[in-house]
């Protein structure tokens, strides 16, 4: 899933979060509902959650791979007792 969103935001696999923060930023500005017609806006805001998807998944998971919590503290060394 992860490659799917990775394609969405237009960032290559090696891509870190602020790279990724910055592909979600562009593209948020770009397809933000508010810009456009009645018309358009209901297909904006179905692009504007996927990209928010996108986003979430991603920061989280490369929160997950550096070894941060939800909270941002580490969680120490894999296998080490946690204090």
């Amino acid at each position: 899933m992860s490659d799917y969103f990775r394609r969405l935001l237009g960032v290559s696999p090696s891509a870190g979060k602020g790279e990724i923060k910055k592909a979600y930023h562009s593209l948020a500005r770009q397809n933000h509902p508010d810009l456009y017609g009645e018309q358009e806006k209901d297909l904006q805001e179905i692009k504007m959650m996927a990209l928010n998807e996108a986003y979430a998944s991603l920061m989280k998971l490369g929160d997950l791979e550096t070894g941060l919590d939800i909270q941002g503290e580490g969680r120490g060394a894999p296998g080490s007792a946690a204090a």
